[in-house]
């Protein structure tokens, strides 16, 4: 789902016959989840984005060829390191957004640039760059939170007020961009 634009990847890691991919663009804006008065507390399992990256973009972006490639991983959304951050346990997913240890780990810094679809779908280009959602949930003055990386490319700070400060949004709101990584046999 992005457009007729052709998706361009980045090797973030190599591990066990398996390569982290990330969108080198954000490719998609939407919200991370729509709340409704009812709704538990969000998470990443129960989010509207990560059923959306798994369905309809799984299936407009790659052909079954494509897919043969990518490995459903169970993914930890456990409680990040940094910042405050707390999930819910492991997932299953083809697609997923990073988290925020995994942005520490694998990325000094990425200013990400969103495409045009992005653009005409309602993301945010501050200076040419966009902020994207990340999955990890945080809390601030008893509120949730998700973590976002923002356009800068800063992938966070030392202390936990600054970070939420800087790099969370709001679920429900539609600006932020969405970049989404696989994993990829390479056996």
């Amino acid at each position: 789902m992005n457009g007729t634009e052709s998706i361009e990847w980045i090797a973030l890691a190599k591990e066990n016959g398996k390569i982290l991919a990330l969108s080198k663009e954000c490719l998609y804006a939407m919200p991370f989840h729509i709340l409704a008065e009812d709704d538990a507390p969000i998470s990443w399992e129960k989010s509207d984005l990560r059923s959306w990256l798994n369905t309809e973009f799984y299936d407009a972006a790659f052909n079954d060829k494509d897919k043969k490639y990518i490995t459903s991983t169970t993914i930890s959304n456990k409680n990040s390191s940094a910042a405050g951050g707390y999930g819910e346990g492991s997932t299953t997913d083809n697609v997923f957004c990073l988290s925020i240890d995994e942005v520490k780990q694998y990325l000094s810094s990425d200013e990400a640039v969103a495409t045009t679809y992005a653009e005409m779908m309602g993301a945010s280009v501050y200076y040419g760059h966009s902020s994207w959602w990340l999955r990890s949930i945080v809390e601030l003055e008893q509120r949730e939170f998700i973590a976002a990386m923002n356009g800068d490319g800063s992938v966070g700070t030392e202390t936990p007020y600054e970070f939420f400060s800087q790099y969370i949004r709001p679920a429900e709101i539609t600006f932020v961009a969405v970049r989404p990584a696989i994993w990829l046999d390479t056996n």
